[in-house]
């Protein structure tokens, strides 16, 4: 995992930003200025070594460049340089941003070119590695992380849009923050920063990955997706639920000869048995050799790790599972791993959550029975996608007018859906990002690189192309990536159909050891900042649902956290690129 810096503006804090995400990668820091521009990056080595380090330069010095991520095609694109990225600003210099269409793996990216004296940014289609921008008087900040510049800006003031679409959905809206001065770069978008006169002129573009060859999606393309990932002989480890997902990837990672060498899988000491995954993870561990690492989660590590991923993330996060890949993470630092393989994005894909299911079952006017713990999922809604995705109904009695009328306005989006394909492609682009950046935010503060081979672009493009119905039969539940897997799948989750995601106890922790926080004066006080009635909540609070509850709790703490420091790292010797 890496950390990139970048500013246009010789008033800018370099230092400042670059030390805010040095934690990101501990191998080496380093920066380089021309005039105006500033690059910086905190470098994890995992393919190569010190030639790799950054920023980066082209032959001709007109350009350089850092970036935080993996080029998978690098041999095809730049051979023979050694290294994933060595190539690249060589290659940007020659073809600009029409470049970013050619690279496969998960990236973000800051590029300086003195031609133009432009800074230049870019970020994946699917929003694997964060990027985040600040507009300032001096120019532009970037940073891989919403602290950095969160820290270095002398005003913060809340952005209501994003909080309408957070109560809406529990996710923030694509290319936005918590706070209006700080926004984050979309996905599968570039833009532009350059002064003309006393002006900062912008522009800005999509792009999306372009397959050199024209292919199938098959047993094939999935192993070969997934063997690019293979990491290098650095410990790595796996985050193990033991559902299709993750025991997929581990699979096919043994088949390519890469298995990690350690799974660790999260459980809850107060949790129902039935949620427990051990002895599915227990069973897959076995079968490919690997060694299983359990991590017990009580309700004071998850409590003390929300936290700390709001103060990383800069708002709510996406899910009261959050906090336990913070635990994960801190496992995986304690046994030396270097690199962390999950089953990210399987879900959005191949039709994996049950709501899909069941979305597509109403609209085709032959419902299925529900999956076992989903009864209720839909139960009496004759808006489906609504009944599925949006949690501000919940608080519907709870806010003030103005802001029920904006929640509100942030989920029209929802009643233009025709098919469950657009949920999907609502889910990829929306909720998708939230997710990874809560793994990234984990896994980042302990220097660790977060590889998600399912969203290996070409693979991901391909799989957007099958109908829902082909993907996930209702007789057959993502059945086709199922055979895709093939004898890669271990044989315990071959047959596998109870699986329910991870399920937090939140219940059990609200009634016992978190019982009152609710209803504490400074959680009532800035929720009622946040447009919701103080009376109300006092009320009908406790009628909530645990997950709504929760989010209540998580969205009180990131307003009181918004006016704190969130600067973290070490201070560390700095390269100079001269």
């Amino acid at each position: 995992m890496c950390g990139i810096v970048a500013a246009l503006g010789e008033a800018a804090p370099r230092s400042a930003l670059l030390a805010d995400i040095g934690h990101r990668g501990p191998d080496h820091l380093g920066w380089i200025a021309h005039g105006p521009g500033f690059l910086g990056a905190a470098r994890l080595r995992i393919t190569d070594d010190f030639r790799g380090d950054m920023p980066l330069r082209s032959r001709s010095g007109l350009v350089s460049l850092v970036a935080n991520g993996e080029i998978f095609n690098h041999r095809e694109l730049f051979p023979g340089t050694g290294s994933d990225l060595r190539g690249l600003a060589d290659l940007w210099e020659q073809r600009g941003v029409t470049c970013l269409a050619d690279l496969r793996g998960p990236f973000a990216l800051a590029v300086w070119d003195r031609r133009d004296q432009s800074l230049t940014i870019a970020r994946d289609e699917y929003g694997v590695r964060p990027l985040h921008y600040a507009l300032v008087p001096e120019g532009v900040l970037v940073a891989s992380e919403f602290p950095a510049l969160a820290n270095r800006l002398s005003r913060l003031t809340r952005d209501d849009l994003a909080w309408d679409h957070l109560l809406a959905f529990h996710f923030l809206p694509s290319g936005r923050t918590t706070r209006r001065e700080v926004r984050s770069l979309e996905p599968g978008t570039w833009r532009r920063f350059s002064r003309r006169g006393g002006d900062l002129v912008e522009t800005s573009g999509r792009f999306e990955f372009q397959a050199a060859k024209r292919e199938a999606l098959s047993t094939e393309t999935l192993a070969s997706a997934v063997g690019l990932q293979v990491a290098s002989p650095l410990r790595s480890g796996i985050f193990l639920s033991g559902g299709l997902d993750s025991s997929g990837v581990l699979g096919l990672l043994h088949r390519a000869a890469g298995r990690p060498d350690y799974a660790i899988v999260g459980y809850f000491p107060d949790g129902p048995p039935q949620a427990d995954e051990r002895p599915y993870a227990r069973a897959v561990a076995r079968e490919l050799g690997i060694e299983l690492v359990e991590v017990a989660i009580d309700a004071d590590a998850h409590w003390s790790n929300l936290h700390k991923l709001i103060a990383a993330h800069g708002g709510p996060e996406a899910g009261p599972g959050g906090p336990s890949a913070w635990c994960l993470a801190e496992t995986a630092a304690r046994l030396g791993v270097r690199v962390v393989f999950t089953g990210q994005g399987g879900d959005e894909l191949f039709g994996g959550y049950e709501r899909h299911r069941q979305i597509a079952s109403r609209w085709s006017g032959q419902p299925l029975s529900p999956a076992s713990g989903y009864e209720s999922l839909l139960a009496g809604s004759s808006d489906p996608v609504s009944a599925a995705l949006f949690r501000g109904r919940e608080y519907w009695d709870l806010l003030e007018p103005e802001r029920r009328a904006g929640v509100t306005r942030a989920a029209t989006e929802l009643s233009t859906f025709t098919n469950v394909e657009e949920v999907l492609e609502f889910e990829i682009r929306t909720l998708l990002p939230g997710l990874l950046a809560v793994d990234d935010r984990a896994l980042g503060a302990f220097g660790i690189e977060g590889r998600v081979p399912l969203l290996d672009p070409g693979l991901a493009r391909l799989a957007r192309q099958i109908p829902f119905l082909v993907k996930s039969p209702a007789r057959a539940p993502r059945e086709l990536f199922r055979e895709l897997l093939g004898p890669a799948l271990p044989m315990v989750v071959r047959q596998r159909t109870d699986k329910m995601g991870f399920p937090v106890p939140l219940e059990a922790w609200l009634a016992g050891p978190w019982r009152g926080r609710l209803s504490d004066s400074r959680v009532e006080s800035s929720l009622q900042d946040l447009g919701f009635n103080r009376a109300a909540l006092r009320r009908k609070a406790d009628q909530l649902s645990p997950r709504a509850r929760w989010f209540l709790l998580a969205a009180a703490m990131a307003e009181q956290s918004s006016g704190e420091n969130l600067a973290s790292g070490k201070s560390r010797r700095v390269a100079h690129a001269e």
